[in-house]
């Protein structure tokens, strides 16, 4: 689905941005695969970051930088200054850099969901970084550890279209042989506690472990018992970007379980998923 068109990890997703300046600390959950591997759970405060394992930083402010770019558009950024000798030893084994952390940028962004989600870009460089360009590692996050992302989100008047019925749910991204992921509902846990196969499809947005969609239109095909080829298109965002994507879904039956085959259009790649029951 279209997290299939989008590359997976990172951060910076839709940049709906706003100045993130720190003015009591505050506690992010990990999204991306580099922030859940490196860093774990940070807290942000206005002299320091300290990270899942207990280790700090220390930082000072330099201030907001409002065209900061952040894949290739402005954002409005905070700049912090790495203080003293710090590259502390972080979760399993890794740092946040190859070499000493020099400078930090932190922008928000916006998940499909309406969700706050903050990226921290790392500098390893002597110039005062201009975007993210020069990042030795980018971390995303997240405020809430498993938010209730699409529950919550009932169908609404200001979509163009709504996700059919029958393709409304949690799936798991199978191989060849479904049987062998099995898996439940209750297993998705949100966009950032959640195995990074399975996706949770609403009325009018889908989101997996690190990318988000939402609707913009529906073509239904005729198909006896209405569940012929689906067309959808998606704005998308993931890993510092946003697309816009064309799919055909449908749903066959296979050994008994439901399968959503999903295919990009204009590329050659088809992809499976087994619901969750």
């Amino acid at each position: 689905m279209a997290m299939i068109g989008l590359r997976p990890v990172g951060v910076a997703l839709q940049l709906m941005a706003m100045a993130p300046t720190v003015a009591a600390a505050e506690t992010w959950k990990p999204f991306s695969r580099t922030a859940t591997a490196i860093t774990g759970q940070v807290e942000f405060a206005p002299d320091r970051i300290t990270f899942g394992n207990g280790k700090s930083m220390p930082l000072t402010r330099i201030g907001l930088r409002s065209s900061f770019k952040a894949d290739g558009k402005s954002v409005p950024a905070d700049l912090y200054k790495a203080e003293g000798s710090a590259d502390p030893l972080l979760l399993q084994g890794n740092r946040l850099c190859g070499s000493k952390p020099t400078y930090i940028a932190l922008w928000e962004d916006a998940l499909p969901s309406g969700q706050k989600a903050r990226t921290m870009a790392v500098f390893a460089g002597a110039a005062e970084p201009g975007g993210d360009a020069g990042a030795c590692a980018t971390f995303g996050y997240v405020k809430d550890a498993a938010p209730q992302m699409l529950a919550a989100k009932s169908p609404s008047t200001s979509y163009k279209a709504e996700i059919p019925a029958r393709f409304r749910g949690v799936w798991r991204s199978v191989a060849m042989d479904p049987s062998t992921k099995q898996c439940r509902a209750s297993d998705w846990k949100g966009i950032a506690a959640s195995d990074e196969e399975l996706v949770e499809i609403g009325a009018t947005a889908f989101v997996a472990f690190e990318s988000g969609c939402d609707v913009t239109g529906v073509k239904r095909l005729e198909a006896p018992a209405g569940e012929g080829p689906t067309t959808l298109s998606f704005k998308c965002s993931g890993e510092g970007s946003t697309d816009n994507v064309r799919e055909n879904w449908q749903i066959v039956r296979f050994k008994g379980d439901e399968l959503l085959v999903v295919s990009q259009i204009g590329k050659p790649r088809i992809d499976t998923y087994l619901r969750c029951k």
